[in-house]
C-alpha cells in the first residue's frame, strides 16, 4: 500500500512570502512530515527554507496541478515540482522558473512510459536513454496518455494539457525514454533529489513544518 503526495520546491523565498502568494497565512501550528504526507495531513505544510529552498508538501496534490499557482509563486524565482502516486507508481517533476515552466519529466505507472518535456538537468541526461524524440514522440505521448472522450469527465481529463501540446506551446522538445537501471521513476526521483536535497523516501525529512492557514492572509 502506498500514499499520494506533492512537493514543491521554491528557491529563495521565505516562509511569509510563500504563504501570501498562496492566499494564506503560517500560523503558529506545526507537523512533522509523515502526517503531511498521510491522510492525516492538516492542509498545506510550509518548511523553513533548507539550503535556500522553501518546500511545500501538499498530500491533495491541487497546487501541483494549478498552473496559476505555479506561475504566482515562481515570479521572479525558480520553483520545482515533485509529485510521487505510489498507489499507481506515477512520478513526475517539472520546474518553473519566473512564471513559466522549462522542463517536465514523468512517468505514468510502474514499467510505464516515461516522457520529457524540454530539457532536465544531470544527473537526468546521463540515468535514461532517448527512444523517440521529436513530434513522433509527442505524437505518441498523446496517443498513450489521452483517454477515451467519453471517458474525459471520469478521469478529469483536460486535452488542453497534453504533454504534445505543452511541449508546442514551450517549443522545447518532447522525448520519451527509459531509465538504464531501476524503474523508471529512479531518473524523476534522483534529479529532484540532485537540485533541491529532497528525497521522498527519506524517514524525518522537511521536520517540523509550518501548517498555512485555511483562511486569506490579510
Amino acid at each position: 500500500m502506498g500514499f499520494n503526495h506533492s512537493v514543491i520546491a521554491v528557491e529563495n523565498l521565505p516562509v511569509d512570502e510563500v504563504a501570501s502568494r498562496l492566499g494564506r497565512r503560517a500560523g503558529g501550528r506545526t507537523t512533522d512530515h509523515d502526517t503531511a504526507t498521510s491522510s492525516r495531513t492538516p492542509g498545506w505544510c510550509v518548511s523553513p527554507p533548507i539550503d535556500g529552498w522553501t518546500f511545500i508538501v501538499d498530500q491533495k496534490r491541487t497546487l501541483h496541478n494549478d498552473e496559476d499557482g505555479l506561475r504566482s509563486l515562481s515570479t521572479g524565482t525558480r520553483l520545482l515540482t515533485f509529485e510521487v502516486m505510489e498507489t499507481s507508481m506515477g512520478f513526475s517533476a517539472a520546474c518553473w522558473t519566473d512564471g513559466g515552466m522549462t522542463w517536465k519529466a514523468a512517468v505514468e505507472d510502474e514499467g510505464g512510459l516515461l516522457y520529457t518535456i524540454g530539457e532536465p538537468p544531470p544527473p537526468f541526461a546521463e540515468l535514461v536513454e532517448i527512444e523517440s524524440e521529436g513530434a513522433k514522440a509527442a505524437d505518441y505521448l498523446e496517443f498513450c496518455l489521452a483517454p477515451p472522450p467519453e471517458e474525459w469527465e471520469v478521469f478529469e481529463f483536460d486535452p488542453d494539457t497534453l504533454p504534445g501540446r505543452q511541449a508546442s506551446m514551450l517549443n522545447v522538445p518532447v522525448r520519451t525514454a527509459r531509465a538504464v537501471s531501476g524503474g523508471n521513476e529512479a531518473p524523476i526521483i534522483e534529479v529532484f533529489a540532485g537540485i533541491t536535497g529532497y528525497r521522498y523516501d527519506t524517514g524525518g525529512a522537511l521536520d517540523a513544518l509550518h501548517v498555512l492557514s485555511e483562511n486569506p492572509a490579510h
